[in-house]
C-alpha cells in the first residue's frame, strides 16, 4: 500500500512538472514579446532624451505593435500626445497605462493632468484622491483635488482639501494659490488675500499670484 501511494505521489509530481513545462512554453513567445517591447521602449526613452521625438515616437508605436499590452509604453505614449496637445488620445493612453499600475501614484497623477487638459476635472477628481491615498504627504495633489471640487461646486469639500494641502506642503506656492482661490470663493477675501501674498513670498515670480492679488484689488476697489 506504501509502495502505492508513493508511486502515486511521484506519478502526480511528474504530471505537475510535465503542466508547468507546458505552460512556460506556452508563455515563451509572449515573454519574448515583452521583452523585445521594453528594448524598444528603452531606445525610444533614449532617442527623447537626445531630443530626437520622432524617432522616439516610432520606436514607441513599434513597441506597442509588438506587445500591446506593455503598460509602460502606453504611458509614454499618453505624454507624448499629452504634449502635443492631442488630448483625448492622450487621456486613453494614460488611463491603460493607470490602471495597469493602482498603486503608481505617478501614473494617477499623469492621467488626471490629461483629464484637466482635456477640460474633464470631474474624472480627473478621483484619480487626484488616488495619488493623496498612496502619497498621503504630497500637498499639491490635495491642491488640485481641491481645483476639480470647486469646479464642481463642492466649495466645503474642496475647503478642508486646499487647506489639508497647505498643512502638508507650506513651502509650495501652488497650495497657497489654491487656498486661496477657494477662500475667495467662499467669501473670505481677506483670507484669499492672505494665501496670494505668501505665495508671492514663496515664488516672487509666480504670476498667478501676482494677477489674482490684482484682480483682488479690483474687485474691492468701491
Amino acid at each position: 500500500m506504501r509502495r502505492l501511494a508513493l508511486r502515486s505521489s511521484l506519478v502526480l509530481l511528474a504530471l505537475g512538472a510535465l503542466t508547468l513545462v507546458g505552460l512556460v512554453l506556452a508563455r515563451r513567445p509572449t515573454w519574448k514579446a515583452m521583452a523585445r517591447s521594453d528594448r524598444l521602449l528603452r531606445e525610444a526613452q533614449a532617442r527623447s532624451g537626445k531630443g530626437d521625438r520622432q524617432a522616439a515616437r516610432e520606436k514607441l508605436e513599434e513597441a506597442l505593435r509588438v506587445y500591446p499590452g506593455n503598460a509602460r509604453a502606453h504611458r509614454e505614449l499618453g505624454l507624448f500626445l499629452f504634449l502635443e496637445r492631442k488630448t483625448q488620445e492622450a487621456v486613453v493612453e494614460l488611463r491603460r497605462a493607470a490602471e495597469a499600475s493602482p498603486r503608481d501614484p505617478g501614473a494617477a497623477w499623469e492621467l488626471a493632468h490629461a483629464y484637466l487638459g482635456d477640460g474633464q476635472p470631474t474624472e480627473a477628481e478621483p484619480w487626484f484622491r488616488r495619488v493623496t491615498r498612496l502619497q498621503p504627504s504630497n500637498g499639491a495633489a490635495y491642491a488640485m483635488l481641491a481645483n476639480c471640487q470647486l469646479q464642481r461646486g463642492a466649495k466645503e469639500e474642496a475647503l478642508r482639501s486646499a487647506e489639508r494641502g497647505v498643512r502638508i506642503s507650506p513651502r509650495i506656492p501652488t497650495t497657497h494659490v489654491t487656498l486661496g482661490l477657494v477662500r475667495w470663493e467662499t467669501g473670505d477675501a481677506a483670507g484669499a488675500r492672505a494665501c496670494f501674498e505668501k505665495a508671492l513670498s514663496l515664488d516672487p515670480g509666480s504670476k498667478i499670484a501676482r494677477a489674482e492679488l490684482k484682480r483682488l484689488g479690483a474687485r474691492e476697489r468701491p
